[in-house]
């Protein structure tokens, strides 16, 4: 039987995690620059900003541009979660948890789809953008 190879972010990521509910740093405080972490755990940036995204997923995390990673949550109890938007109308922390998970998820997708595209994806993104510009005034379009 196979067993299937751990990708090196989600063990990063998960040796991060246990040292967050350790309490090894407070609430506040920051992680170790990217830098530092690179060196830590003989990885790349792309490796490390892919960990301290899962975090962020997670809600342990909050990276502020100019800053750092900030943890922002001690404890598992914080982790977004599906199951709490069932709720007919979602409460305001739940729309900004969304848009929060937004930003890390579309910060990752973004660069894996810029390595991917072809030519004529650019090309057929040109003209949607073209056609988005000249019909901006255009409800109807």
């Amino acid at each position: 039987m196979m067993t299937k190879k751990v990708p090196l972010k989600i063990k990063i990521a998960t040796i991060l995690e246990n040292e967050i509910l350790s309490n090894k740093w407070e609430l506040g405080d920051l992680l170790p620059s990217e830098i530092k972490l690179c060196e830590r755990f003989s990885v790349s940036r792309i490796t490390i900003r892919a960990a301290i995204q899962t975090l962020e997923v997670k809600g342990y995390v909050k990276s502020i541009k100019g800053k750092g990673t900030e943890i922002v949550s001690l404890d598992s109890t914080t982790s977004l979660t599906f199951n709490s938007f069932k709720t007919d109308k979602p409460s305001n922390k739940d729309v900004l948890s969304v848009i929060e998970l937004r930003k890390v998820f579309e910060k990752g997708i973004t660069g894996i789809a810029a390595e991917k595209i072809t030519d004529l994806e650019i090309i057929e993104l040109e003209k949607i953008y073209q056609h988005m510009i000249s019909s901006a005034r255009n409800t109807e379009e």
